[in-house]
């Protein structure tokens, strides 16, 4: 019989602890772990610097969007106040024909309207 407290797995070696394999595992990858820190810090610092260089974009492209979009609404404005005065010049030439028509004696003959003067 096994003395009481000690199981199969435990002994007072520690390579005999179930748990020693583990913690030996454990120490070597942190042996392994220096030459990557500075890996590691290096790829931190790439995202770090990738991300405000994405920052940026952004931030460029809704300035450039803005810009787009008051040019967009500044040429809608013109083109409509163009076609509002086109059409009061179209109204106004057609009240001045009308009052042409309607008053021979302002009319033009059709002798001076063909004749032209060298």
């Amino acid at each position: 019989m096994m003395p009481q407290g000690r199981g199969r797995h435990h002994s007072r070696r520690p390579d005999g602890h179930p748990c020693a394999k583990v913690r030996s595992g454990f120490v070597q990858g942190l042996r392994n772990t220096a030459p990557q820190h500075g890996r590691r810090a290096a790829l931190w610092g790439l995202l770090i610097v990738l991300l405000g260089v994405a920052q940026t974009l952004l931030v460029l492209l809704a300035l450039n969007y803005e810009d787009t979009r008051a040019q967009d609404r500044t040429d809608a404005v013109a083109s409509a106040l163009a076609a509002q005065v086109r059409q009061r010049l179209s109204r106004n030439v057609q009240s001045l024909q009308s009052l042409l028509w309607n008053d021979p004696d302002l009319a033009p003959s059709p002798a001076t309207a063909t004749c032209r003067r060298p």
